[in-house]
C-alpha cells in the first residue's frame, strides 16, 4: 500500500524488489508446520509479487485506476488518497473500479433493489455455495482415491464443474501477460499470433504461481513440476479446439444447441483427462486428507448424522 502513495518510480522499484525478497522467504524457507497453509501462502505470495509489479511498476496506478463515481487520485485530499490504496491494494477483482472486468462478475444490483433483498439473494448463493462446497469435501474424506496413497488414476475420478475462471487471478496475469507480449516481444493488435502468444504466457505464469505453492506445500520440484504441466495443457488443448471450430465453419457447420452440446462434453472431457496432472501430487501428499470442510459438514449430518466428521482412511 505504500508504494502506491509514492510518485517516484525508484521507489516503487526498490519497494517491489523488497516484496519479492519477503515473499520468496516465505515460499521457500518459511514453514507453518502444516502443509497445506504452506501452499496457499506460496500461491498467495507468488500472486502478491506479480499485483505488485503491476500495480507499482508496469503502470501508473495513480494515473491510470480509480473508482467509478469517484475523482481520480491526484484530486483527493490525503485521507481519501490512504483509503484509495487500501482499496486498490485489496480489492484484486476490481469491483467499483474503473479496470473492472464488468462482463466476467454478477451483473450489479440496481439502485431499486432494497437492503433486505440484497442481503437475502446474496444469503442464498452462499448457501447454495456451501452445499456445493460441503458436497466436494464429503466426497474427498469418503473416497479412497483420495487419501493418501490412493490415485485418482487408479480409483477413478471425480470432478466438479466451476461456473468461472479464477478471478481472483485475472489482474495480475493480464496485466504480466500483455506487458512481455506487447512491451517486450513488440507484438502488434494485428498481429495473429498476439492472441496465441498471450494465450501461452497467461497460462505458463498462473502454472508458476501454482508451481510455487505446490513446492511451499512438497518442498521437492517433483510434484510441482507436475503441477505445472497441467496449465500449459490447457493452452495447448485451446489451441487445438480453436483449430476444430475454424475447420469446422469451413465444413459449413453453424452454431446451434448440438454444436453447444459437444462444445460442453468437450470440456468436460479435457478436463476429466487432464486434472489428474494437477491433483495426482496433492492427493498422494496428503493435501486432501481432511477435505476443505473444518470440521462441521450440513452433508455428512443430515446423511449420517456426522455433523463433525473425520476423514475416513482406507484400512
Amino acid at each position: 500500500m505504500v508504494g502506491l502513495l509514492s510518485p517516484s518510480l525508484v521507489i516503487r522499484h526498490l519497494l517491489l524488489l523488497c516484496i519479492i525478497a519477503i515473499d520468496s522467504y516465505f515460499i521457500f524457507f518459511a514453514t507453518t508446520g502444516d502443509p497445506r497453509d504452506d501452499h496457499n501462502i506460496g500461491n498467495a505470495c507468488t500472486a502478491h509479487i506479480l499485483l505488485a509489479c503491476d500495480f507499482l511498476v508496469l503502470n501508473n496506478s495513480q494515473r491510470d485506476y480509480w473508482r467509478i463515481g469517484s475523482r481520480k487520485y491526484h484530486d483527493l485530499s490525503w485521507w481519501k488518497r490512504l483509503l484509495w490504496a487500501s482499496d486498490l491494494s485489496t480489492n484484486v477483482r476490481g469491483i467499483g473500479w474503473n479496470w473492472e472486468a464488468v462482463k466476467a462478475h454478477p451483473v450489479h444490483p440496481s439502485n431499486s433493489t432494497g437492503r433486505f433483498r440484497f442481503v437475502l439473494w446474496q444469503a442464498l448463493r452462499f448457501a447454495y455455495a456451501y452445499i456445493l462446497f460441503d458436497v466436494a469435501a464429503t466426497v474427498f474424506r469418503k473416497r479412497t482415491a483420495c487419501q493418501m496413497g490412493g490415485s485418482f488414476f487408479q480409483d477413478g475420478i471425480m470432478w466438479l464443474p466451476v461456473r468461472a475462471w479464477h478471478q481472483m487471478f485475472r489482474r495480475f496475469l493480464t496485466s504480466n501477460t500483455q506487458f512481455i507480449s506487447r512491451r517486450v516481444l513488440g507484438q502488434q493488435a494485428r498481429s495473429r499470433i498476439r492472441p496465441y502468444i498471450e494465450l501461452y504466457l497467461v497460462f505458463f505464469i498462473s502454472g508458476a504461481v501454482h508451481w510455487m505453492g505446490g513446492y511451499a506445500m512438497l518442498r521437492d520440484p517433483k510434484g510441482p513440476n507436475q503441477i505445472f504441466l497441467f496449465f500449459p495443457l490447457q493452452a495447448v488443448v485451446i489451441t487445438l479446439e480453436d483449430w476444430i471450430v475454424a475447420v469446422g465453419k469451413r465444413m459449413g457447420i453453424k452454431d446451434g444447441w448440438m454444436t453447444r452440446l459437444i462444445g460442453y462434453l468437450w470440456v468436460a472431457a479435457w478436463l476429466v483427462l487432464l486434472t489428474p496432472v494437477w491433483t495426482e501430487p496433492f492427493v498422494r501428499a496428503g493435501f486432501h486428507d481432511h477435505g476443505d470442510q473444518q470440521g462441521f459438514s450440513v452433508v455428512q449430518g443430515l446423511w449420517e448424522g456426522k455433523w463433525h466428521p473425520d476423514y475416513e482412511r482406507a484400512h
